[in-house]
């Protein structure tokens, strides 16, 4: 059983000026991210995981080889096109890219082809929503590939999206998806399932 005056790993606390303790997610060689309420309660450890979340992206980003497709995400990520867009825009991308970047993190940028591209999109053809939001992932990133000078060509460019089957259930696009993510907080149980069926 856990000390309940024991704050979680890499928590520190801090009395401000007015007397106030604030506390912090504080590991060496990462930015201090500060945390409401009290170490466990709710809104705490929500901020907690959001904050060891960020910090296993930024580890997982510092680790990739330049040149490739994990590198591309990381870029990716700081580039205007992705840090302009609204918060739960990208959510959305960013889970799809994660999904991506540990299928094919290690893999060189300049040594993908059309053939491959249409690989990961026919095995998900089961879900062609998903698939038809991967190429489009996948365009985006080459796109920045192409503006970054790493490559000359997108082999995402002509890539057929998979065939809806008629009748059944309404297949979400990027635009449901979206407006799912502003109805339904990141850190809510419906968001979590969201993000397992993608």
């Amino acid at each position: 059983m856990r000390q309940l005056h024991k704050p979680p790993k890499y928590c520190q606390g801090f009395e401000d000026r007015h007397g106030k303790i604030r506390w912090y997610y504080r590991r060496p060689g990462f930015s201090r991210i500060p945390l409401p309420g009290l170490p466990w309660s709710p809104d705490f450890m929500a901020a907690y995981e959001k904050a060891a979340v960020g910090e296993r992206l930024e580890i997982g980003v510092s680790r990739s080889k330049p040149g490739t497709i994990g590198a591309l995400v990381a870029s990716y990520y700081k580039a205007g096109d992705f840090t302009g867009l609204a918060d739960t825009t990208k959510a959305t991308y960013r889970g799809i890219l994660e999904r991506f970047r540990i299928g094919h993190g290690d893999k060189r940028v300049a040594h993908l082809e059309r053939r491959h591209v249409q690989n990961i999109i026919t095995a998900m053809s089961d879900r062609p929503a998903a698939a038809a939001n991967m190429l489009r992932m996948i365009h985006l990133l080459m796109r920045h590939a192409i503006d970054l000078g790493w490559r000359g060509d997108d082999p995402s460019q002509g890539i057929r999206k998979p065939k809806r089957k008629i009748g059944g259930f309404l297949t979400w696009e990027e635009d449901h998806i979206a407006a799912f993510n502003a109805q339904h907080g990141q850190d809510s149980r419906a968001h979590l399932a969201l993000m397992l069926l993608l």
